[in-house]
């Protein structure tokens, strides 16, 4: 069986496409590619876990270009102004 014919690999990467693309215009919100994507948030997880996707690399690698960088350096409760 050709590849090119195989259906099920056909679909899986039908699938990953759609979602990358979705998340690249949310900014990386997977909620709101999941309402884009027209698929509860529960699938949403489901379609990152079966790709093998991780959501903190997919929201920096979606930024725009002219975005700020993010400070990932402090964490929440180590930020100097954060309530106690």
């Amino acid at each position: 069986m050709s590849d090119t014919l195989n259906l099920h690999l056909a679909l899986l990467e039908a699938e990953r496409e759609c979602l990358l693309q979705a998340l690249a215009e949310t900014h990386g919100i997977l909620e709101d590619a999941c309402a884009l994507m027209g698929v509860s948030l529960r699938t949403g997880y489901r379609l990152i876990a079966k790709h093998g996707l991780h959501l903190r690399r997919m929201v920096v690698a979606s930024l725009p270009p002219n975005h700020a960088p993010l400070d990932t350096s402090l964490a929440p409760e180590e930020t100097p102004d954060a309530p106690l």
